[in-house]
């Protein structure tokens, strides 16, 4: 049996640490499939510090299970460096849907700002009382959620993806003082403020997600860090439903209790804070599950998914897990060619061959009419003589 390779790797993203590849895995005995591939950048291969945190982060992954969080699949070292495999997502980030829907001039609309918050809380509440093979609690903040760590799948899913700088357990190296972490728009106050972070920091942040899908506004967004950190800790927050008059009170209460200043006004849990965001949607009588997601995220993505189509079946091609279109055309594909006639010996034109058929043919009817005038004519002839 063979090692697992991995085939047709075409660029996602580049961020600080990883460039994000697409490609294809061939695993002994299994199906060609699309994964991602998450690669060391090559000048950070011999920073030690950055390694053992690419490692922990692969390490924290791993150990982490539920249909909210992307699945990693393995832990390689190539050529190029090492590597994290993870599932991958045919979808967009949040961020990209947002921008897709502003770019329309339109609004995520409430119940499905709800359900992606709700289902983000749903993941969590699961990292937050996560424990190892052991069964020891890992003690997990995400410390970066943001839209961009949100991905929303054609099929209706909703994805917590990059753990790259949470605080676990688990991790060999801990985050020095007074460093903060994380999108800086996103960041809890009490991290700015240098006091200890726990798992209500990931639900002040998802509060400001929550808030922007629903205002189509960036809440602490500013031109340098020095706003955004004067924005967080003192501008004043806006109700949500001052800026958008659809948000019911009720849920315009969940936003802002979720970014309360103060951790302890804040919901003692992000399941606490789910399970109020399905109230609210019980409350309104709607239901949204994968089925509504999918149909408005490929009716507001419906350019970009082509795009995610074409990328995907490049990827698959440059694999050779399916043909080039050039060499294989659908239509070649999907209908059997009917087999062209036989040409005439010696290249001749079929046209004499059947015009002597049908001269004989002719020649034989002429044979059956005069045989049949001879034969009346003989029945009819002593009746003729007698007259």
């Amino acid at each position: 049996m063979g090692a697992t390779t991995y085939h047709g790797e075409s660029r996602l993203a580049t961020g600080g640490m990883a460039a994000v590849m697409m490609a294809v895995e061939r695993a002994p005995g299994g199906i060609p499939c699309l994964v991602v591939l998450k690669r060391l950048l090559p000048h950070l291969a011999e920073d030690s510090d950055t390694v053992q945190d690419f490692l922990d982060e692969a390490r924290m992954m791993a150990a982490l299970h539920h249909a909210n969080i992307v699945n990693v699949r393995d832990l390689g070292r190539d050529d190029t460096g090492f590597y994290i495999v993870q599932e991958y997502l045919s979808g967009e980030n949040l961020r990209a849907v947002v921008a897709a829907v502003q770019e329309n001039e339109m609004a995520v609309p409430v119940p499905i700002a709800c359900r992606i918050a709700a289902e983000v809380g749903a993941a969590l509440q699961y990292c937050h009382r996560a424990s190892d093979a052991r069964g020891d609690p890992m003690n997990l903040v995400h410390r970066d959620i943001s839209p961009g760590n949100i991905v929303l799948t054609y099929d209706g899913r909703i994805k917590l993806i990059d753990f790259g700088v949470a605080k676990s357990a688990l991790r060999q190296r801990t985050t020095r003082p007074g460093v903060v972490k994380g999108q800086p728009a996103y960041v809890a106050p009490e991290s700015l403020r240098g006091e200890p972070v726990d798992h209500r920091a990931d639900i002040f942040s998802l509060g400001v997600v929550l808030y922007e899908m629903l205002t189509g506004r960036s809440l602490f967004l500013r031109q340098n860090p020095a706003a955004v950190l004067d924005a967080i800790l003192h501008e004043p927050i806006p109700p949500a439903r001052d800026l958008n008059p659809r948000v019911p009170e009720a849920l315009d209460a969940v936003v802002s209790r979720a970014v309360d200043r103060d951790p302890a006004g804040r919901y003692p849990s992000a399941g606490q804070m789910r399970e109020a965001l399905e109230e609210v949607l019980r409350s309104v009588n709607l239901t949204v599950g994968p089925r509504q997601l999918a149909g408005w995220v490929q009716t507001s993505l419906a350019d970009a998914r082509r795009t995610r189509i074409d990328l995907e079946r490049s990827v698959q091609r440059k694999a050779g897990v399916i043909a080039d279109r050039l060499s294989r055309p659908t239509n070649d594909r999907a209908k059997p060619r009917r087999p062209a006639p036989a040409p005439a010996p010696n290249g001749s034109s079929a046209w004499p061959v059947i015009a002597m058929a049908s001269l004989f043919a002719l020649l034989l009817l002429l044979l059956v009419f005069v045989a049949f005038l001879i034969g009346r004519a003989e029945a009819n002839g002593p009746g003729m003589a007698g007259t």
